[in-house]
């Protein structure tokens, strides 16, 4: 039992792989320690080969069982995240009164979401045909340079910027995302903030 105990112990903070790794083993040590002629892989007795069968099954399906149970905790910790952000956007947009608090609110949760800085550009509303800045984290302040980047993926309705092969050499990515009528809101997005200490 002291096998599958360390099998249970390598699924849950190693993975399925080294547990899986932890049951062959635990069947050769078995095999090698308890089994006679000791000190051997050989067996004299053909009922210990169902008994190794055995455990192996039992230490495969123990490994199976508890690296799914760990995914699903960790998928759900996840989900306990987004929704917690998705509460925090609804709640900032439920008492945004006009387009600028709205935008701040998107800025705002869409940097704490991702971790990154944010920039929020929208088309102006005179010809919606230029795009304006409206919303910015402190590292993301556009320059000329920047905003070529944002008109372009604007002009061409495609990703550019950072991570794109599009004009890679931009701080930011830009994309176009939340549906706004006719026209699209373009946001740009740095690196990853550096973690807190």
């Amino acid at each position: 039992m002291i096998y599958l105990l360390v099998v249970v112990v390598a699924a849950l903070y190693l993975g399925r792989g080294p547990a899986v790794l932890a049951a062959v083993l635990s069947v050769l040590v078995f095999d090698f320690f308890f089994v006679p002629p000791y000190l051997t892989l050989a067996v004299a007795d053909t009922e210990y080969l169902l008994t190794f069968l055995a455990l192996l099954i039992v230490g495969l399906l123990l490994s199976d069982l508890t690296a799914r149970v760990q995914e699903q905790v960790e998928a759900t910790r996840r989900r306990e995240q987004e929704t917690g952000a998705l509460y925090t956007l609804s709640r900032d947009l439920a008492v945004a009164v006009d387009l600028e608090s709205v935008v701040q609110a998107v800025e705002a949760n869409a940097g704490e979401t991702f971790g990154r800085e944010v920039a929020v550009l929208l088309p102006n509303a005179d010809d919606g045909r230029a795009l304006g800045l409206h919303a910015h984290s402190l590292g993301a302040a556009l320059d000329e340079h920047e905003m070529a980047v944002a008109t372009w993926a604007f002009e061409h309705g495609q990703p550019a910027g950072r991570g794109t092969d599009t004009l890679p050499a931009a701080r930011l990515r830009y994309l176009r995302s939340l549906p706004r009528g006719e026209r699209w809101v373009y946001w740009g997005s740095g690196p990853p903030r550096p973690a807190a200490t």
